[in-house]
């Protein structure tokens, strides 16, 4: 279905966008198999070097839009977009992956609220710590 195509197309444009930012600032391949494509559901980066640093990973399940997994990582689409979309940082985004994985996804308050109040106010307001 055309317009199907379009929306992965669209999905793996602003992954890509993710990707640079918050990766490496390199240029993205997608593939579908062994072919490239637009509407791919696994990509590889190239920084013109054979030097074996380049990153790669897959949409789980070949659904695109759904789960992305790059290096050790995995991010929802909805997590890739409000990333995007709040300007978050590299220090912010990783930093709240990481409570999310050591509260295993309980951190007491969202994404968003994270990246506008940070850490130490939203623990403060929530009652919730890193400190056992």
């Amino acid at each position: 279905m055309k317009e199907i195509k379009e929306w992965e197309i669209a999905t793996n444009k602003l992954t890509t966008l993710f990707l640079k930012r918050y990766f490496d600032d390199r240029e993205y391949i997608w593939l579908k198999g062994n072919d490239w494509t637009d509407d791919g559901h696994d990509f590889v980066s190239s920084d013109g070097s054979d030097d074996c640093s380049n990153i790669s990973g897959y949409w789980v399940g070949k659904d695109v839009g759904g789960v992305l997994e790059v290096g050790d990582y995995y991010f929802g689409f909805d997590r890739i977009k409000e990333a995007l979309e709040l300007d978050a940082t590299e220090d912010q985004l990783f930093e709240y992956y990481d409570l999310e994985v050591e509260r295993c996804g309980k951190v007491g308050y969202n994404f968003k609220n994270f990246v506008r109040y940070g850490k130490e106010q939203m623990e403060s307001v929530s009652g919730k710590s890193s400190k056992a």
